[in-house]
């Protein structure tokens, strides 16, 4: 188990024909912990953390938030993997800055979205993933996603299902010598009017 202690403060600034528009300020102590465990053929691991700041941006200029996530990982002799993760975001406060919410959709969290498609004070993630080998250098996986950003609305308006994404999908993982990988994968949102979307990653390493 690890701890661990910060404090950050963040300027940011937009500018728009050489005039500053908006300026803010943020600053922010962050405590927690990391913990894995090694199982017979995987890995759990969990985090938790706390963060208080003062930020200009937000409706509540001092905020405070909690974090935490959890992944599960087994494996077997064939190369066949499944996984598991989940991320929850809890947050009292109103309007966070930007740089503290939580942002859904894209590669990184609701496959099969366009990348920050939602963002909130609060939200959760579901990810399951089950990867396959295939030939060498090349594996194939399915996926489903599930989340929700929780946004301040004010006006005490409700939640909607437009606050939720889900998703399903296919990708695979390509491995060129030891230097080029890439990711890509095939999201499909699991909503009316919603279309395929398609990530891509590649990795050079020298």
């Amino acid at each position: 188990m690890d701890g661990f202690l910060e404090y950050d403060w963040k300027t940011s600034r937009s500018i728009f024909s050489r005039t500053e528009l908006i300026r803010n300020e943020t600053g922010t102590v962050v405590a927690g912990w990391n913990s894995q465990k090694q199982t017979g053929s995987g890995l759990i691991s969990n985090g938790h953390s706390m963060t208080v700041g003062n930020g200009q941006a937000a409706v509540d200029k001092n905020f405070a938030k909690y974090n935490g996530s959890f992944g599960w990982l087994k494996s077997n002799a064939s190369g066949n993997q499944a996984s598991f993760k989940a991320m929850l975001q809890l947050s009292p406060s109103r309007l966070l800055p930007p740089e503290q919410q939580f942002v859904l959709g894209g590669m990184n969290s609701v496959r099969g979205f366009e990348e920050g498609l939602l963002t909130g004070d609060s939200g959760y993630l579901l990810s399951f993933e089950y990867s396959f080998p295939v030939a060498r250098g090349l594996e194939g996986f399915v996926f489903f996603d599930h989340g929700a950003a929780f946004p301040f609305k004010g006006n005490e308006e409700p939640i909607t299902k437009e606050d939720f994404l889900t998703s399903t999908g296919v990708g695979v993982n390509i491995q060129v010598g030891d230097h080029i990988f890439g990711r890509f994968q095939a999201g499909i949102p699991l909503m009316a009017n919603a279309v395929m979307d398609v990530h891509m990653a590649v990795q050079l390493t020298f």
